[in-house]
């Protein structure tokens, strides 16, 4: 597929029909998945940090997948004809979006190894929990659009196309060196180390049980690595190819990965629906408009009688005196959700080298996480 220039002759764009496939793809799968999630966090009553940080991460992805059809429009035609507001402003929305979720991303990476590896810092029930993750989610938005603003100076139509133009070398490197280490570099081994520093722990103290949710955040994060990885690495080849005196070879292999890696790093923002389901296979039966909640918190929205308000309550005592007696560092988490639920997570690590996450949910009896 080619773009008539200005001066007659044709400017190809490389991979145009995989990029078409990509974000075809990425539009069918992510929109209604991602709507799903949002649906889901909005139906649970109280929504504790993992589930506010999966909402934001969903509002970044249809903020992202938003914009597809502008570009299969400029894929499918080959010319980019809707002006430079156009190109400025989708690509802005994606840079934005792109922060925002590697941020949210490894906040909840992180927040999930504090919860496993120091239990009594990291729970924080009602409405404290909502606060602090709205808190950081606007925190984390407002960094991600100031961050995000390179992309409205540096985008230029010219010759059909909505290009990255820097004004030197300089600003060049500076621009993609900036964008590949604070939007996927750091935060990404940032939640790496943790990871790494959990798991060596966990290995130390026998670890009986390592539950879902620490999977499916790893999953996510991986999958986001993945996905944006080629679209960085071919930010790093421009920056190589410009300091570089014979660079004319590295530039063509930058040019050539970079449209079919941003339909890749499309991709990002369809893929967590699908892993929440594949996380919830074996639930999507019993837990319902649940399943995020149960996956991400240990909790259920069944509806909760006195019988199990008694039984929480007798557990949360008796965590206490086995934190008195044995010195173990236990947490109790009220991560109820739904329908006046009420559900009581227990997250321990103590002198016997043992990690459980036990949930106690509902007149359904009792989940483990």
């Amino acid at each position: 597929m080619s773009t008539p220039s200005s001066n007659g002759t044709a400017t190809p764009i490389p991979s145009a029909a995989v990029g078409l496939t990509l974000l075809s793809a990425a539009m069918v799968i992510g929109l209604p998945g991602n709507a799903l999630v949002l649906w889901s966090c909005a139906a649970t009553r109280r929504r504790g940090i993992p589930m506010l940080l999966v909402f934001h991460l969903a509002l970044a992805d249809v903020a992202t997948l938003l914009t597809g059809p502008v570009y299969i429009r400029f894929l499918s035609t080959g010319r980019w004809d809707l002006g430079l507001a156009a190109c400025r402003g989708c690509n802005y929305i994606c840079g934005a979006a792109m922060y925002a979720s590697v941020f949210l991303i490894a906040l909840l990476g992180l927040h999930r190894c504090l919860v496993v590896s120091r239990p009594s810092a990291a729970v924080v029930a009602g409405d404290r929990a909502a606060q602090l993750a709205h808190g950081a989610a606007a925190v984390t938005w407002l960094v991600a659009l100031v961050l995000a603003t390179p992309s409205i100076a540096f985008r230029h139509v010219e010759d059909g196309h909505c290009k990255r133009k820097h004004s030197s070398a300089a600003w060049l490197v500076t621009h993609n060196l900036l964008e590949t280490g604070l939007g996927w570099a750091l935060p990404l081994t940032a939640v790496a180390v943790g990871y790494g520093l959990l798991l060596q722990r966990l290995r130390r103290t026998r670890l009986a049980r390592r539950g879902r949710t620490l999977g499916l955040v790893a999953a996510v994060v991986v999958a986001f690595a993945v996905t944006w990885g080629p679209y960085h690495i071919a930010s790093l080849l421009e920056v190589v190819a410009k300091l570089q005196k014979s660079s004319e070879p590295l530039n063509r292999v930058a040019r050539a990965i970079r449209p079919p890696a941003t339909a890749l790093a499309f991709l990002s923002s369809a893929l967590n629906p699908l892993l929440y389901a594949c996380a919830g296979r074996g639930l999507c039966h019993t837990a319902g408009t649940a399943l995020l909640p149960r996956l991400l918190e240990g909790s259920t929205a069944f509806n909760s009688t006195r019988r199990t308000m008694a039984r929480t309550t007798h557990r949360a005592r008796g965590t206490r005196k086995d934190r008195e007696k044995g010195g173990e560092d236990v947490a109790v988490e009220d991560t109820g959700t739904g329908g006046g639920g009420t559900a009581v997570e227990v997250v321990g690590m103590g002198d016997g080298g043992t990690v459980v996450e036990d949930t106690e949910t509902g007149d359904s009896g009792t989940g483990r996480a």
